[in-house]
């Protein structure tokens, strides 16, 4: 498995990991080009220049079953699903330390 920084499990059977480069990305696809090209062209360059941070949701075995970018950007959590992925993410931190 991969090293991440952030990794936490989200049932028995899947694992939530932040996006590294140690991830192969190309097997993944969900049926829609434009999401499928964000994650394999786009998703780690944002999350180096801090734009937005992309979690991989895997099993124990790596292979990856979906994904969620979150934007760096105001996050108002009032719907139930969005309340439970957020209860789940590691608190913010501060990229001015």
């Amino acid at each position: 498995m991969p090293s991440s920084t952030i990794q936490f499990t989200y049932d028995k059977n899947l694992l939530v990991s932040k996006l590294s480069d140690k991830f192969d990305l190309t097997t993944f696809t969900c049926g829609r080009n434009d999401i499928d090209e964000f994650l394999k062209d786009d998703a780690l360059n944002y999350q180096n220049e801090k734009l937005a941070n992309t979690y991989l949701i895997h099993s124990k075995e790596n292979v990856i079953v979906g994904y969620f970018s979150i934007l760096n950007d105001s996050l108002n959590a009032t719907f139930p699903l969005l309340k439970k992925v957020t209860s789940v993410l590691p608190p913010p931190t501060s990229i001015y330390k």
